[in-house]
């Protein structure tokens, strides 16, 4: 399957898929803007239809099973609708009828998309618009709106995951984003990074990878001290994360945590109960935990008879294996 995030311009989503190529996840990275610098015929494919034509052979003809892409080709009869709206060819009403009308013919067989639109402040979407200056985006509140209808109805129409950008709330649109794509891609767990602190990597046959503190927090003996962290996590169904101490915390401060799993498809903030036998002080940044990522195993519950069924160890339990040099310790 092909997997595209599409929808409204400068959302963020060229940003998201470079993150995802450091999170070393199959990614393409390319808009018409790249395309146009690599082949300046295109951009005039709004008044050629020729060009227009090639350059949708084009999109679908670069695109690749398993990786995710900054737009799919049914992106570009959108705005080629989009122009013609915003220069008074066709009503916004005659543009979203238009993807019922074809939707048979449109619907991008083979392709998982998520739709991105913005109900952000629209001078903050233009002014976006005008720094990164493409060459190509209109700086106009009509063409944010055109563009967010449009995409919204391509996403009714063809029952695409439609996720909406507000202020502030880039982190948790990713973290969803994420949360739909990661187990398409790959059936393995995903730590996310929440904030703009560069993410932590360990070797990579280190069982566990650090988590980093959030908040400068104070940690008592006898107290049961809750940590706050700044990663949250995407894991897929199978598997279960167990935050540990590092043994580094546990040597300096007597650290211990207490509790730590974490279910699958569990996405919220991460906190972390944890005793210490030194009183201490963690700053932001530091870390002090580690995640470790364990396949699940689901044991059989059955009402039974055990009696005649005997193994080597039976019931013997505590220190029955000795261990001790004296035996009377």
């Amino acid at each position: 399957m092909k997997i595209a995030i599409d929808g409204t311009a400068c959302t963020g989503k060229s940003t998201f898929l470079k993150q995802l190529q450091i999170m070393s996840l199959p990614v393409i990275v390319g808009d018409y803007y790249e395309h146009c610098n690599r082949f300046p015929i295109l951009k005039d494919k709004f008044a050629n239809t020729d060009h227009k034509n090639i350059y949708t052979f084009y999109l679908t003809n670069k695109s690749i099973d398993g990786y995710i892409h900054d737009r799919c080709p049914i992106s570009n009869i959108i705005y080629d609708w989009i122009i013609k709206i915003l220069n008074g060819n066709m009503s916004i009403d005659e543009g979203l009828s238009m993807v019922n009308k074809y939707k048979d013919l449109l619907y991008p067989e083979g392709w998982f998309v998520i739709i991105w639109v913005t109900e952000e402040d629209e001078d903050i979407v233009i002014n976006r618009m005008k720094q990164r200056n493409n060459g190509i985006d209109i700086f106009t509140a009509e063409y944010i709106r055109v563009q967010n209808q449009m995409f919204r109805e391509v996403a009714k129409v063809f029952n695409f995951p439609l996720f909406v950008k507000r202020e502030l709330l880039n982190a948790d649109m990713h973290l969803q984003t994420l949360s739909l794509l990661i187990p398409i891609i790959r059936n393995s767990p995903i730590i996310y990074q929440m904030g703009e602190r560069e993410i932590k990597t360990k070797p990579a046959n280190d069982a566990g990878s650090d988590l980093t503190v959030s908040s400068n927090v104070v940690l008592l003996i006898g107290k049961l001290n809750q940590v706050c962290l700044l990663e949250r996590v995407y894991i897929p169904k199978g598997f279960m994360g167990l935050i540990k101490e590092r043994s580094s915390a546990a040597k300096k401060m007597g650290l211990s945590v207490v509790g730590g799993v974490i279910d699958a498809e569990y996405m919220g903030p991460l906190t972390v109960a944890v005793t210490v036998m030194k009183d201490s002080i963690v700053w932001l940044g530091d870390s002090i935990v580690q995640i470790v990522f364990i396949p699940i195993v689901k044991g059989n519950f059955c009402n039974c008879n055990v009696q005649g069924f005997a193994t080597l160890r039976g019931e013997n339990g505590w220190g029955s294996t000795g261990g001790y040099c004296n035996d009377a310790q």
